[in-house]
C-alpha cells in the first residue's frame, strides 16, 4: 500500500 500513500500525499500537499 506504499504506491497509494504516495498517490494520495502528493494531490493533497498540493490542495493545501
Amino acid at each position: 500500500m506504499g504506491f497509494q500513500v504516495s498517490l494520495d500525499v502528493i494531490p493533497h500537499t498540493i490542495s493545501h
